[in-house]
């Protein structure tokens, strides 16, 4: 009688280097597509370091601006106050 003879399991099979052998070339892929953005790394420090200036810029503008207003809604009040003791006869 012909007894079949047991394979020993092996580690790397045909269908686990199918599988290493795909998970590789969808890393390549990923890093041919991500490649040019790895190049401009430097250039954003540089561009975000020029944002905060900007935003601490305008942020500055902002206060002064807000400090223009109140002082103009004083001068309005003080204004009204002024007109409502002064009547103008017509």
């Amino acid at each position: 009688m012909l007894t079949r003879r047991k394979n020993a399991p092996d580690a790397l099979n045909v269908s686990a280097l199918d599988l290493f052998a795909s998970a590789m070339g969808t890393f390549i892929l990923i890093a041919i597509v991500l490649f040019p953005y790895y190049l401009n790394t430097k250039d954003a420090a540089a561009a975000a370091k020029q944002q905060a200036a900007e935003i601490e810029a305008l942020q500055r503008k902002a206060a002064q601006a807000k400090a223009r207003a109140a002082k103009a809604k004083r001068e309005a009040a003080k204004a009204k106050a002024e007109a409502a003791c002064h009547p103008i006869n017509t």
